[in-house]
């Protein structure tokens, strides 16, 4: 071991990089030659080593020794636990109350003794408590915290050898003999192990297991995470015999715990006594009804029901043992501290408990009632907190679930219509298979990932590998048929025009056709008239029934000999030459007519001019007014046939004749006429005349 001094002061040197005697001396202050002896006789001794050029280095052990060097000394001092928020303060001294009380009194009380159960986040405390109070009673910290996981039920309880033969003994576990014993992370335990540590937390002394006794003389602090679990895992009959501390509400107060948590290594504490015992087995009775009122006063009928003022005036006994002056003053103190620890957990503390508490313990306005006051108030803030952050907690989970119901909706759906049939291309059904074997592990995934931004990428890859490809192939798929369908339609509505233009065709046709027939029974009913009224008009209707085209009235002279004429001539020629002669229409027909008589000898008649109105048939056959005024005579006749021919109409004919009428038709008998067939044809008129 190094003694203090000069040596002390060089290792660190040597430890912070300082390689040269000359630079150690300047740092130190003092000669050059005193460190390098003293350099010798650190190097006799094994702690460094010296290099070239002057330089010197530190061996392993002189690492060691440097490093001891710079671990400062202990405090020795119990403020150092001021630090902590106040309800680890009360938990930490009900439990040395517990540990002072059993170690007195377990052989006049053998049952019924308290435990603790520390539950909430991780980093506020709940080991550190344990750690504290071991140390409080010169206990070793990794002897004393047991990690529940790494246990096996021999180690918790004990474990049969074998002393001969057919003998056989059990052998306690060591930490059923300490005074303490804190069983960690009791909820991620297996049940054989929590059934276990139900041996520490039943509150007895001793067991008989397998024919032999068991004494169990620790007081166990159970720590645990899930605050969910504590039902479940801890049934209300340990809980009534517990001090349970939820740390949830402390969150903000332990915020700079791991702070704390370094400057009370370093600390000191001093130990509680092993001798320490009350004055007394039992408090007196006012102490012990004074405890009493005062939780009842204070606690709700939820927490009245989960609290067991026995083992609670166990606590006030080891209180007393360390204030024996007043056993009063201890159970209120030991009322105080448990209620300051139970109202960290929600309605089991009457609201307005610190008043309630002055009032029941006679003390109004007393210095517990302030710190309590200001402890609730932290707490009431904590909670509401806790409150608002298991409402968030509470909305991300609802919010998580139903963002992992949409995808495995969206997958089983797209999945589910993915495109099928003959219709398919090679490439898109091998789309379609990949989809599918992508599925199954995706859906996997979905149904773990336990945070919004796991199913994010969750939901981009299901997107970009099953999603997308999948509508890609709809898409083709439904434009190829889309344009089958479109190409389908078009035939059926070029088939539907088609049929419509044929149907209007046979329409026109038969229109047509029934116009013909009309129009031919039109004109056979004017072809078969006989008889003709006085005054009747057969040009005009002929007209009429478009069988004739009227032509404009014509002028012509009578003569040429007219000295009118020739007055009238020399008048026009005056003004403009006299008109070319209009062409003769009317010569083929006048051709056929006999030629006129000669014109008399005599003396010159007057001259004058005529006019007439003449008419074409359908064929251009001229006629003039005077030959179509009977029915059925040859002129009319030949109008008729000619329409019917230019019509492209059947021939007309006549009725058959009967029997016995000698040829003459019915109607020309009744009207006492001949026939158009025994009448002599018509003398053609000459073209002057009417």
């Amino acid at each position: 071991m190094l003694s203090a001094g000069l040596d002390q002061a060089i290792l660190p040197l040597l430890a912070a990089g300082q390689t040269r005697s000359e630079s150690i001396a300047a740092a130190l202050g003092v000669p050059v030659r005193t460190v390098q002896r003293r350099l010798g006789r650190l190097r006799a001794r094994g702690f460094v080593e010296s290099r070239s050029r002057g330089t010197w280095r530190l061996t392993g052990a002189g690492q060691r020794a440097a490093l001891t060097a710079t671990v400062p000394e202990p405090v020795g001092a119990l403020n150092a636990l001021e630090a902590l928020p106040g309800e680890h303060r009360a938990v930490l001294r009900l439990v040395e109350d517990a540990v002072v009380a059993r170690r007195a009194l377990e052989a006049v009380h053998p049952t019924n003794w308290p435990g603790f159960v520390l539950l909430g986040p991780t980093k506020t405390g709940k080991t550190l408590l344990g750690s504290l109070a071991a140390r409080r009673f010169g206990l070793q910290p990794t002897e004393v915290i047991r990690l529940l996981m790494m246990e096996t039920p021999g180690s918790l309880l004990g474990r049969r050898v074998q002393d001969g033969a057919e003998a056989w003994r059990t052998v306690p576990s060591p930490p059923l003999g300490l005074p303490l014993v804190v069983l960690d992370e009791y909820d991620k335990a297996s049940p054989e192990l929590r059934q276990a540590a139900f041996t520490y937390l039943a509150g007895a002394s001793s067991y008989l297991v397998e024919g032999m006794t068991l004494e169990v003389h620790a007081t166990a602090i159970v720590t645990l995470n899930d605050d969910g679990a504590l039902a479940r895992l801890l049934p209300d009959s340990y809980l009534r015999r517990s001090v349970v501390l939820d740390t949830s509400a402390l969150v903000d107060a332990t915020a700079d715990l791991d702070e704390t948590a370094r400057v009370l290594a370093r600390a000191s504490l001093p130990r509680i006594a092993a001798a320490l015992a009350p004055p007394a087995a039992e408090l007196p009775e006012a102490a012990r009804a004074l405890l009493r009122s005062v939780l009842r006063a204070c606690l709700t009928d939820r927490g009245w029901g989960l609290v067991d003022v026995e083992a609670i005036a166990r606590l006030a006994l080891g209180r007393w043992a360390q204030e024996p002056a007043d056993p009063g003053a201890a159970a209120i103190a030991v009322a105080a501290d448990y209620l300051l620890v139970t109202a960290t957990r929600p309605g089991l503390v009457q609201d307005g408990w610190a008043a309630r508490f002055d009032a029941a313990a006679g003390r109004p306005g007393g210095p517990i009632a302030a710190a309590l006051a200001s402890a609730r108030a932290r707490q009431a803030t904590a909670q509401g907190r806790q409150v608002a952050a298991e409402r968030a907690a509470l909305d991300a989970s609802l919010e998580l679930a139903g963002t992992r119901e949409r995808l495995r909706d969206a997958l089983d759906h797209a999945l589910r219509t993915a495109p099928r049939g003959r219709e398919l291309t090679t490439g898109e059904r091998a789309t379609i298979a990949a989809a599918r074997g992508k599925a199954r592990p995706l859906r996997a995934a979905i149904a773990g990932a336990r945070s919004l931004d796991a199913l994010g990428a969750l939901e981009a890859a299901l997107e970009r590998e099953i999603l997308a490809p999948l509508r890609t192939v709809t898409a083709a798929l439904e434009g190829r048929r889309a344009a089958a369908e479109q190409a389908r339609r078009s035939e059926v509505d070029a088939r539907r025009r088609s049929a419509e233009r044929a149907r209007a065709d046979r329409a026109a046709v038969q229109a047509a056709h029934r116009a013909a027939k009309s129009r031919h029974a039109e004109l056979q009913r004017l072809y078969r008239r006989a008889s003709t009224s006085p005054g009747e008009d057969v040009g005009g209707e002929l007209l009429a029934a478009r069988c004739l085209t009227q032509r404009s009235e014509q002028y012509e002279e009578e003569t040429l000999r007219s000295m009118v004429g020739r007055g009238i001539r020399s008048l026009l020629g005056s003004a403009s030459p006299p008109p070319a002669p209009a062409p003769d229409p009317w010569g083929p027909y006048l051709a056929r007519r006999q030629p006129s008589p000669p014109v008399p000898s005599g003396p010159e008649p007057r001259y004058v001019t005529k006019t007439r109105t003449w008419y074409e048939d359908r064929s251009g056959r001229p006629y003039g007014a005077g030959d179509l005024v009977a029915w059925g005579s040859e002129p009319v006749r030949m109008v008729l046939e000619a329409a019917a021919a230019a019509e492209g109409l059947a021939r007309l004919s006549l009725p058959k004749r009967r029997a016995g009428t000698s040829g003459v038709r019915p109607a020309a008998r009744r009207a006492g006429r001949s026939t158009p067939a025994s009448r002599p044809a018509p003398r053609p008129r000459s073209v002057g005349g009417r």
